[in-house]
């Protein structure tokens, strides 16, 4: 049985943290529409943001805070994610 923790609507996104922590998605993601997608590799999301340092840094504290912001039902279901904002924490300060 699925459990709906969160309804995404035009311009939400979700695969996020594979992409940011090259790791398989903890969601499964259904629509109800037809919908479109854009998909995006860890590593060829790595080599677009490399050479952005300024670019890159901003990224990532949108990230972080973005994930502290996710609804405590989506943090629940994630027990990694305290690890998670920890690292990100390290890599802004870097």
């Amino acid at each position: 049985m699925f459990q709906c923790l969160i309804k995404l609507g035009p311009m939400d996104m979700f695969g996020e943290i594979g992409v940011f922590f090259n790791m398989p998605q903890p969601f499964t993601v259904r629509s109800k529409k037809l919908s479109q997608v854009v998909r995006i590799s860890h590593h060829r999301f790595k080599q677009l943001v490399q050479s952005l340092d300024e670019d890159k840094k901003r990224i990532m504290i949108n990230f972080t805070q973005y994930l502290k912001e996710l609804k405590k039902e989506v943090q629940d279901e994630m027990p990694f994610l305290a690890e998670l904002l920890l690292d990100l924490n390290m890599e802004v300060i870097q």
